[in-house]
C-alpha cells in the first residue's frame, strides 16, 4: 500500500467502493484487506490488479507472475524511519488483536464458571 498511495488512495477507493474510509483503513492496519477491496486498491492505483491479491496474501508472488524477490526489493527501497513505521503499525494491530482475544477467552472462562 505504502508503494503505491499517492495520498488520495484511500479515498477513491473508499468512493469506489462504497466502504467508510475508517473501516477500509482498519482492514489495512490490521493486514486483512477482503479481497474485494484488494482488487479495488489495485484498480484504483492503476497497478496490476493480481497485486493486491498478493498484497492481501491470497495469491503468492509467483502465481501472480512477479519475477523472484520482486517484494523484498520493494522493502529494500524503503528507508529505516519507513520500516521503523510500518513495523510499528503491524506491532500495534497484533497488540489490538491480542488484546481483543484475551478479552474473548476471559468472557469465555467467565461464562463457562457460570454454568458450572
Amino acid at each position: 500500500m505504502d508503494a503505491i498511495d499517492d495520498g488520495e488512495l484511500r479515498h477513491r477507493v473508499s468512493a469506489a467502493t462504497g466502504v467508510a474510509p475508517q473501516n477500509y483503513s482498519a482492514q489495512l492496519t490490521a493486514n486483512r484487506l477482503a479481497p474485494e477491496l484488494a482488487v479495488a486498491t489495485s484498480r484504483a492505483a492503476g497497478v496490476g490488479l493480481a497485486g493486491g491479491l498478493v498484497a492481501a496474501g491470497l495469491v503468492t508472488e509467483a502465481e501472480a507472475g512477479w519475477p523472484p524477490g520482486a517484494r523484498q526489493a520493494a522493502l529494500d527501497l524503503l528507508t529505516d524511519g519507513e520500516l521503523a513505521v510500518l513495523a510499528g503499525e503491524r506491532l500495534h494491530a497484533l497488540g489490538k488483536a491480542l488484546r481483543r482475544q484475551e478479552h474473548d477467552q476471559r468472557q469465555t472462562e467467565t461464562i463457562w464458571e457460570n454454568l458450572g
